[in-house]
């Protein structure tokens, strides 16, 4: 929906979802460390963010993300406006691209079995 245009931005369901969503974050930070206290799992414990190189790493994925996003969203956008194709040819361009880029991650992962990491940046 919001990618259709920006103006969905001021819909109040949007408005309360993107407010929810940020009012949960310390919700969840409370959360983990209540269960890592505990000892019980958590997805990610609040004490590897004192490791800055986990931290540096997590924020350039993030910002990694949010770039492919913004290219992604201008990408759609083009289709849409400029070139005004069907959906369907969009599908099609589409799954022609991301095919070719998933087999070969998914080929990579197999062909080069790579070691399992630790939380302390030791191999297993």
């Amino acid at each position: 929906m919001i990618s259709t245009s920006i103006s969905y931005i001021h819909k109040p369901t949007i408005i309360a979802l993107l407010t929810i969503g940020i009012a949960l974050i310390p919700v969840y930070v409370f959360w983990a460390e209540v269960q890592e206290r505990k000892g019980k799992p958590v997805l990610i414990p609040n004490s590897l963010w004192k490791n800055m190189s986990f931290t540096i790493t997590c924020v350039m994925v993030l910002l990694t993300f949010a770039m492919l996003q913004t290219v992604k969203f201008l990408c759609n956008l083009l289709y849409v406006f400029v070139c005004a194709l069907h959906i369907l040819k969009r599908l099609a361009k589409y799954i022609m691209v991301q095919l070719p880029r998933s087999t070969a991650a998914f080929s990579a992962s197999k062909l080069f079995s790579l070691p399992a990491w630790s939380c302390s940046g030791h191999v297993h």
